[in-house]
């Protein structure tokens, strides 16, 4: 049985009612009772409780995916200093400061993090507008429930990829930054 409430503060009031009347109808106590009186405040309750559990999942892969690129952007950067190590040291050479290649490396961390962030917010979108037809519309619960991506949260996303780009680039730009000009330029694979 369905049973609408005309006002929203009656609603425990024939909870209770409701429950009485069923139990003396049947002849059951509270023990031994057959039937489940259920509010929707409750199911909404339960809901909320699943959509936070669900966030905090979401969360907590959304933080992995970033320690895992951070370290693949720093894995990256290590085999670009080993590859242009006689480039470095050349650079150095003709006067180059460890200011310059530290500039340089940090630049290109933060544009593989970069490039990273706009791979991630185009997923992301996608799949944002492809959860509501998975979800919740195939389940039959209907509503609807749309994620809302604005502009500031596209910009904080390619912001905080750009700063972990550069972050996890800092350790093999002052690598770089730190290498002797003679023993760069004689440095063989």
């Amino acid at each position: 049985m369905v049973i609408k409430a005309t006002d929203a503060s009656l609603v425990e009031y024939l909870k209770a009612d409701i429950e009485q009347k069923l139990m003396s109808s049947r002849q059951v106590n509270p023990r031994t009772k057959d039937f489940t009186v259920i509010a929707s405040a409750l199911i909404r309750e339960q809901m909320s409780g699943v959509t936070q559990t669900l966030s905090l999942f979401l969360s907590a892969i959304a933080a992995v995916s970033l320690l895992v690129g951070a370290i693949g952007i720093a894995n990256t950067m290590f085999m670009s200093v080993m590859e242009r190590t006689k480039q470095i040291g050349l650079l150095k050479a003709i006067g180059a400061g460890e200011s310059e290649i530290m500039k340089l490396f940090l630049i290109e961390s933060g544009i593989f993090g970069l490039v990273g962030g706009i791979i991630g917010v185009i997923s992301g979108a996608a799949i944002s507008l492809l959860i509501p037809y998975l979800g919740i519309q195939a389940l039959g619960f209907g509503g609807d429930m749309r994620a809302t991506i604005t502009t500031g949260t596209i910009f904080f996303a390619l912001g905080f990829s750009v700063v972990i780009g550069i972050l996890s680039g800092i350790i093999p730009a002052r690598h770089a930054a730190k290498m002797r000009p003679v023993d760069a330029i004689r440095y063989d694979q």
